[in-house]
Formats: structure tokens, sequence, C-alpha cells
């Protein structure tokens, strides 16, 4: 029987679509709690900081948009920036927050690593007037804090944040996981193509990613479809 025609086939000149949309993002079980969490601490209305802690690669910066998406939704205003912007923000900004006002700092061990002791002014200042306004801040972040030389006048402020963690999704939501990503690859999966995938990838999201790499670079190289031959050669 001739297999039924998909987007997967088409394999060749393959761009990414829907990176990193809101929409696109699986709440699965390792994220789920942390944006409950953080979600209703917004409606509280009160002080918040957050620092979440997670592999490379296990969808932080995907994580930091779905989160934005959501407070914006509930009326925040969220500015979400990369651990180097943020460096220059508290450089240049005057810190006129507002209650509905969140930060979050994408790859924030970009910043915190070239923090030295004794330059700590800038953030201690930030997180004062974020306090003041009842406004939140959240880090993420591939490294615990152990691993910065910053001083003890930023460490006492992060400290209250610490204990959110992204783990490894469960076996039940691989399946959407593996589809999300195939659609960030311009690609729409076959159930039977899900199926013979779930079965050949570790259950996080780097190794479904690492896959889907392999796949279009292999598909690109040999200048053929994205079909099941191929799709056995790159496991």
């Amino acid at each position: 029987m001739k297999e039924r025609s998909d987007h997967s086939q088409l394999s060749l000149n393959i761009t990414p679509r829907h990176a990193y949309a809101p929409e696109n993002f699986v709440l699965h079980d390792g994220v789920r709690e942390i944006l409950a969490q953080q979600t209703m601490l917004a409606r509280n209305g009160d002080f918040r900081i957050a620092y979440v802690t997670g592999l490379p690669r296990s969808g932080k910066t995907h994580l930091s948009i779905r989160l934005a998406d959501e407070l914006a939704r509930q009326g925040c205003f969220p500015r979400v920036l990369e651990g180097r912007e943020f460096a220059e923000f508290l450089e240049s900004s005057r810190f006129d927050f507002t209650r509905e006002d969140a930060l979050l700092v994408d790859d924030a061990q970009n910043y915190f690593a070239a923090l030295k002791p004794g330059q700590s002014g800038p953030f201690v200042a930030c997180i004062e007037r974020l306090r003041l306004a009842r406004a939140g801040i959240v880090f993420f972040s591939d490294r615990d804090i152990s691993a910065f030389e910053f001083d003890e006048h930023v460490r006492s402020r992060v400290i209250p944040g610490l204990g959110l963690a992204i783990g490894a999704p469960s076996e039940g939501d691989m399946t959407e996981i593996i589809r999300a990503v195939a659609k960030q690859h311009g690609m729409r999966l076959s159930e039977k193509k899900l199926g013979f995938i779930l079965k050949r990838v570790g259950r996080n999201i780097g190794s479904v990613e690492d896959y889907f790499q392999r796949l279009i670079h292999l598909s690109q190289v040999l200048g053929r479809p994205i079909k099941f031959p191929l799709m056995s050669g790159v496991v």
C-alpha cells in the first residue's frame, strides 16, 4: 500500500516554523507545577522572585515565553530578556516598575557568571524596586547559584527564589513533545511515524531535538524524503 502523503515527506529546505510560540508549548509533567505556581503568585499581586534551573535544552526558553503569555493574559506586562540583555537593562533602566510588571530572564547564567563581588549595586537596586512595586522576576538558568562568584548582597536576594527545577516529561507526554518539535521544524507526522520515533528517542526534549536535527540534515545531504528507511538510518 502506498504510504499516505504528509508534510513530513517534504525533506528539502525545511526551515523551523512556530518555534517557541506559546501555543506550541507542551505543558508536560516537568514544568506544569512551575507554570502553575508562577501564574498563581502573579494573581496574588505580591513581590515574587524565582530561580528556575534546567539542563541545557530542557525547554527553559520556551517555558519563559509560555509564562510571559500566561502573565499577559492576566493583565501583567512581562518582559523577556536574555542574560546579557539583563545586564544592559540594569545599567540603563530607572526601574519605574508597577505591580503588573514581570521580568523573565532567560539564560540568566550569562549574567550571573559575569557578575563579580562588589558589582551588586544595580542588581540589588532592581530587586528592591521590584519588591516595593510588588512586581516579579523569574530567572531561568542551566546552573545552580553555587557555580557563581557573586557576593552576598546578590545571593541573599536570589535565595528566596530557589527550589524550582525543570523535570523530565512523563512517558505520556512524549508523543505530544515529538509532535510539537516536528511542527517547529515544519513537519506534520502521521501517527505511525510518531510511534516509530517514540520508541527510539530518550525521554527528554534534547533527545527529540537531536533526532530531528540529524534527520533533517541527512535528508538534505542525501536529497531523500523523510520516510521510514531514512528515519531508521538516523537512530
